[in-house]
């Protein structure tokens, strides 16, 4: 039963897809005070989904 486990997650890595960010974005935000720390923490939320 072992055997089969590691074959099938051998298998998964295997034949998983990479991930492609070409065309993203990167940005570098420094809050300087404690309300522009609460919007980024805001923003952060809405975008995870």
């Amino acid at each position: 039963m072992f055997k089969y486990l590691v074959f099938a997650a051998l298998f998964a890595l295997c034949v998983a897809e990479k991930a492609n960010f070409e065309n993203y974005k990167v940005f570098r935000i420094l809050p300087t005070n404690y309300e522009q720390n609460e919007l980024l923490h805001q923003i952060a939320q809405l975008s995870d989904g």
